[in-house]
């Protein structure tokens, strides 16, 4: 048995479906992170999990004990939210140490651990102000220290940098993974930003309208995405999906793989359309410069209309409106099936 272990949960709201089925299980001191647009019920299964809500079907295990019908405080785990839920009339050492004396930990305890986690993040002179007078990163940092004082089994973060820039974010998701991987920490993260999951996560959920479409590796699911949903959903900017029967199709797969079915759908990722070489042709219709990389939109003729692809291309660009050669590397083809949109090995 896994440390955590979610079986068959389900959760309805009404007619709803928020959580159908799911099935997800965390090793001990690993990051797991669940991902997906919004809406697509990842809030509601870390409030399960956390006991916030209870399930319709189903069940959770965690080091090898049923919680599915314990109470928020009998399962020892600790939640940030996304909006931090900091109380604004104590100040920071009040708001880490208020829930442990409510839990009957004495007040020097208490104490010495808010001064321990206040170090750890580097929040220790902040700890007489109170979070009206801190800044969004040192509220994010304080929310996260209210937590590990808890020493909890289990540590549940719902989208708690999504309020924050991008360079802070990114600094922050090193700073959180440094510290559960030195606490031994294990940790359930949600989030629709898939930059942070792939950077963050052990183990990756991907959940598409109640359901956990995927589970694994991220670069795995990167690599060889399961269905059509996974392959569109993961990666920035998205696979090119190219539907049977298209003008692209006709054009770029008319010698296709051996044995590739002529009806699969074709998913290629912008990286794998090699510019300036190759047999194929389109125009340049834009282009965003980012550094680095630049992304190109390429129109693929088929009469008054066009097609479009997305390619990625490192060192100098072409011009926009130009005419560029392009082939694709048929080893990194992705083809699903048409009617499960499944994946075809």
């Amino acid at each position: 048995m896994e440390y955590l272990e979610i079986r068959r949960v389900s959760k309805r709201f009404g007619d709803v479906a928020a959580v159908s089925s799911a099935d997800l299980a965390a090793a001990k001191g690993s990051i797991t992170v669940i991902l997906g647009p919004s809406g697509c019920g990842k809030s509601t299964l870390l409030r399960i999990i956390a006991g916030i809500e209870a399930p319709d079907e189903g069940a959770i295990y965690l080091a090898g004990r049923d919680i599915t019908g314990a109470g928020p405080t009998q399962r020892n785990i600790a939640m940030v939210f996304q909006d931090y839920a900091l109380y604004p009339h104590m100040n920071a050492e009040k708001n880490m140490t208020f829930g442990l004396i409510m839990r009957g930990v004495g007040r020097r305890e208490a104490k010495e651990r808010a001064a321990r986690a206040a170090v750890l993040l580097g929040i220790e002179g902040l700890l007489d102000k109170k979070p009206g007078a801190l800044s969004g990163g040192e509220r994010q940092r304080l929310a996260v220290g209210r937590a590990i004082v808890k020493e909890p089994s289990l540590f549940l973060m719902d989208e708690p940098l999504s309020n924050v820039d991008a360079q802070f974010k990114a600094a922050m998701r090193i700073e959180i993974t440094r510290l559960i991987r030195d606490l031994e920490g294990t940790m359930i993260w949600v989030t629709h930003d898939q930059v942070e999951a792939m950077a963050m996560a052990d183990t990756l959920a991907i959940m598409k309208s109640g359901t956990i479409e995927a589970v694994g590796a991220p670069r795995g699911l990167y690599e060889h995405p399961p269905n059509l949903f996974v392959a569109g959903f993961l990666g920035n900017p998205p696979m090119n999906i190219i539907p049977a029967g298209s003008a692209a199709y006709r054009r770029l797969m008319e010698d296709g793989p051996a044995g590739t079915d002529a009806s699969a759908i074709v998913g290629v990722r912008p990286e794998d359309i090699l510019i300036g070489r190759g047999k194929f042709t389109a125009t340049v219709l834009f282009r965003e410069d980012l550094g680095f990389e630049t992304r190109l939109t390429l129109a693929i003729a088929d009469g008054p209309r066009h097609e479009t692809l997305t390619a990625r291309v490192v060192g100098t660009p072409p011009d926009v409106g130009g005419t560029v050669r392009f082939s694709i590397d048929r080893r990194r083809l992705h083809l699903f099936d048409t009617i499960t949109e499944r994946r075809l090995e």
